[in-house]
């Protein structure tokens, strides 16, 4: 339509776009083969690798705010 001003983007899709989901395999990455590592010793544990996980996400998405 002509003339029509574009939709200024939802509050949930701003803060979406600050987390900048391009970035999260950055994080996710060394945490997936620190899996990797500790399964091949036998000593992998589910929940640490998931708060690993969390906590990477965490930080990433953190200073992807602050910047």
């Amino acid at each position: 339509m002509p003339g029509a001003r574009p939709q200024p983007p939802s509050l949930v899709g701003r803060w979406v776009v600050g987390a900048r989901p391009r970035t999260l395999p950055a994080a996710v990455v060394p945490v997936l083969a620190g899996s990797a590592v500790a399964a091949g010793y036998g000593r992998f544990s589910l929940w640490r690798a998931a708060l690993a996980l969390f906590v990477a996400l965490a930080l990433q998405v953190g200073v992807n705010y602050a910047n």
